[in-house]
């Protein structure tokens, strides 16, 4: 899969967080089944007396997808802390389950948030390392009180050298692999300026549809030569 594990971890969380709101919003509905017997003020009531206001057929009461739709949007504001006040626990037993709610939504929040910078933080894990060390030789720079020239001159360097850096990142990774995958990535990577080339050109016309091309490059085992 070409997709990142950054990426893939962002929609590991992402996922996790809905399961928690469905769970969560499945036991706020649940509250109301535990009181339909005793008589007492439930959280939807004040739902029905606005809904006969406003002559509504389809009370959410009596209908599942509007009363999952209002408990999972109670759900959703109280782990994201938000909190609107619309809708409240009215009973003692709307009381506890609100209290349990709001203890595993915090909780889960707060671990969920803590990962999710944490892979944010990894996905631009490259610029912060060059502003990093920019931000180190400007300290530097300071504390030895390098003249203004010097200054401009050695920043000016290290912007132009960002994209060397890349390649020397991207080097070492080619140098991980083994011989015949270095020599099909090189080949691959320097193949267009290779075949403005009229020698290597007439070398790769040659080895077109065999093996022979990616034989003699592997055989150089010097992969500092390519760009």
């Amino acid at each position: 899969m070409s997709i990142t594990y950054g990426n893939l971890a962002l929609l590991k969380y992402f996922c996790v967080l809905l399961i928690i709101a469905h769970w969560l919003a499945n036991l706020w509905a649940l509250s109301l089944s535990l009181e339909e017997e005793s008589g007492k003020e439930r959280w939807v009531d004040s739902f029905t007396e606005r809904e006969e206001t406003n002559n509504v057929v389809d009370f959410t009461v009596n209908t599942p997808w509007k009363l999952y739709l209002t408990s999972l949007y109670f759900t959703t504001y109280t782990i994201t802390s938000v909190g609107y006040g619309d809708i409240g626990p009215k009973n003692p037993t709307e009381t506890f389950i609100a209290i349990f709610m709001i203890i595993v939504s915090g909780v889960s929040w707060g671990i969920l948030l803590g990962q999710v910078c944490g892979v944010v933080a990894s996905l631009v894990e490259e610029e912060a390392e060059f502003r990093s060390m920019m931000d180190g030789l400007n300290s530097m720079m300071h504390d030895r009180s390098l003249p203004k020239d010097m200054r401009v001159r050695l920043r000016t360097f290290f912007l132009a050298s960002k994209q060397a850096q890349r390649r020397n990142r991207q080097q070492s990774i080619i140098a991980a692999m083994s011989p015949g995958l270095q020599g099909e990535v090189v080949m691959m990577v320097n193949q267009p300026w290779m075949g403005q080339v009229r020698i290597i050109k007439q070398m790769l016309d040659q080895a077109q549809g065999t093996d022979r091309c990616c034989t003699y490059v592997m055989s150089c085992h010097d992969w500092s030569i390519f760009p």
